[in-house]
């Protein structure tokens, strides 16, 4: 006589979305595999950053944060989730095409990140990209665990607004005004003058095109 199978009582764990995936905290237990920079951000005020964290089979998830150290802070971040590392350097070449990159400690990073992020806030500015509700999962968690680096932010220690063409000049300028009063920002019209601000857009915000969507995975490390 044969013996009746027991049933299973493992729990069948669901699938997970990247955003799921990395909003619970997932990202931050993958090592640091590199993080890039810009060298010139202190000239321009524009970091173009990328943190990259590497999965045990050798996949990549990685995201952009394009941060203004002047004013603004956090601008635009974006993020890639398990692709493989000659899809991950191919993007990183194509994000610093029109710009050098050079290798640096993810302390750095962090601090630039968040320490724009709260200057930007102390002038009412806070980071508008939606992405950031995720992107921020892929950077440690803000806290005393990361070491704290004494970084400048502002212009010789005053916000300097230069705008890009997705910014509403007349609404970011009057909130400067309010927070640290007229003449007490610097402001670089847009190209250095060849247009007004009403060539600008000003409710709109602009959204990747390039934004990709990617397929529930199973049992990504």
């Amino acid at each position: 006589m044969s013996k009746k199978k027991k049933k299973s009582t493992a729990v069948v764990q669901p699938s997970l979305s990247p955003k799921s995936y990395l909003i619970q905290g997932n990202a931050r237990k993958l090592p640091i595999h590199e993080c890039w920079i810009n060298p010139d951000y202190q000239d321009t005020g524009l970091a173009s950053i990328v943190v990259s964290r590497i999965h045990a089979g050798g996949t990549i998830t990685w995201g952009s944060f394009l941060v203004d150290i002047f004013c603004l802070g956090l601008k635009q971040t974006a993020y890639q989730f398990n692709v493989t590392e000659a899809e991950y350097e191919e993007k990183v070449e194509h994000l610093f095409s029109m710009q050098n990159n050079e290798p640096v400690a993810y302390v750095l990073v962090h601090n630039i990140i968040y320490g724009a992020i709260g200057y930007a806030e102390d002038l009412g500015f806070k980071p508008w990209d939606k992405d950031w509700q995720i992107t921020q999962y892929i950077l440690e968690e803000d806290d005393e665990r990361v070491e704290l680096i004494e970084l400048e932010f502002g212009d010789n220690g005053r916000p300097k607004l230069t705008p890009g063409p997705y910014d509403n000049v007349r609404a970011i300028r009057a909130q400067l005004e309010k927070t640290v009063g007229e003449g007490n920002y610097d402001y670089i019209g847009p190209l250095d003058g060849l247009f007004d601000d009403d060539d600008w857009e000003d409710d709109e915000e602009w959204e990747d095109d390039d934004e990709e969507e990617f397929d529930d995975y199973e049992e990504v490390k």
